[in-house]
């Protein structure tokens, strides 16, 4: 049973948690639709689809977020109580250190539990789709991207294409123009063709297939233009997005994550990592709320933030580690895990001394 004070603890840290998670997934989610939306404008995506895609990459969010805005609500709530005395004046009432944890727990547990299910079952499937919708999306958007009689910016700017018609009857482009700017070099190129269409390669860049037509190549202000004239002419239009490989993996059920390669395994731990991390979050944050009674309630929170954000980048070195071979899938990542324990025993010591771990937790 949960004592008023607990109640009080859970009531006001869900809360905090709550809102903080709200907010961080508006800020990453405008972010991403930011990205679409210029997807889009480039013709990688189709406008239909954007919320359908916001949706599920909300869903791989949350195994991210959930524990920051954890580590944000307990630093929140517990800083304000130190800040304002209830803390000392709930130590003189017997309220050890080592009770704060009954409510923070329960509170903690569910979230793990939750946690478990998206980044275990939900979230792979939820990528699996989005990796499917972006495809037939990309393939939607080749066939509307060059409007006729509209110039129209290619692979972040590098080409304009000018398309005059389209054929009514097997819908190819019809008299194409396309300028070309070298980003290294500055040479420009003019491609001219009488027909073309597109084309998809097996790596996912994008080709306009031009025939007939000319190309002439130069640097401004030079007069040594090569002209070149084709019967057939491919022109890259945009390029490959960068971490396929990397991003589908997340789309893999854990099942088949078992009998993989070590890059699968590494994959394997950085899921359950997301799941062990609340835990420790929860011992470690109010440890690291904890200050002076006049001490802003905010004080902590650079801190805290700071350490939460070595915890995540030990976990990134150590999946980058296992990838590699450098370390094997027994060690996996529990050695970043024992790291940030030991960080919270140490803070522990330092607060309360050798006895008050035995003498507190028994109160509790």
């Amino acid at each position: 049973m949960l004592r008023t004070f607990d109640r009080f603890l859970l009531r006001e840290t869900a809360a905090v948690t709550a809102a903080t998670l709200l907010v961080l997934l508006a800020i990453v989610l405008s972010s991403r639709l930011a990205t679409y939306l210029t997807q889009v404008a480039s013709g990688l995506l189709i406008k239909e689809v954007i919320l359908q895609m916001l949706v599920l990459q909300a869903i791989r969010f949350l195994p991210v977020l959930v524990p920051i805005a954890l580590m944000i609500g307990v630093l929140l709530v517990l800083g304000r109580l130190h800040q304002e005395s209830e803390m000392a004046a709930l130590t003189g009432c017997g309220y050890g250190p080592a009770e704060l944890y009954r409510p923070l727990l329960a509170l903690a547990l569910p979230l793990a539990a939750l946690v478990a299910l998206v980044v275990l079952g939900v979230a792979p499937w939820a990528a699996s789709l989005q990796f499917e919708l972006q495809a037939r999306a990309r393939q939607q958007a080749q066939m509307s991207l060059f409007v006729p009689g509209t110039f129209r910016e290619a692979a972040g700017g590098q080409h304009v294409v000018y398309v005059e018609s389209l054929d009514p009857i097997d819908g190819e482009l019809v008299k194409v123009f396309i300028h070309s700017t070298e980003p290294d070099s500055g040479r420009i190129a003019v491609t001219t063709g009488n027909r073309g269409h597109q084309e998809t390669g097996a790596d996912g860049v994008r080709y306009m297939v031009l025939e007939r037509g000319f190309r002439y190549e130069g640097e401004p202000g030079l007069t040594d233009y090569r002209q070149v004239h084709y019967e057939h002419l491919r022109v890259r239009i945009d390029e490959p997005a960068s971490g396929d490989v990397s991003r589908k993996r997340e789309s893999v059920p854990t099942a088949q994550l078992l009998r993989g390669d070590r890059r699968d395994k590494a994959e394997l731990h950085a899921r359950i990592g997301a799941i062990v991390s609340i835990p420790l979050i929860v011992f470690v944050a109010p440890l690291l709320a904890r200050a002076q009674p006049r001490e802003s309630r905010y004080a902590r929170i650079l801190g805290g933030v700071l350490v939460y954000a070595i915890y995540m980048n030990l976990l990134g070195i150590g999946k980058a580690w296992l990838e590699k071979g450098s370390i094997g899938p027994v060690a996996g990542l529990w050695w970043a895990h024992l790291l940030f324990l030991a960080l919270g025993l140490a803070l522990w010591f330092h607060h309360y001394g050798r006895h008050g771990l035995t003498v507190s937790w028994r109160r509790a």
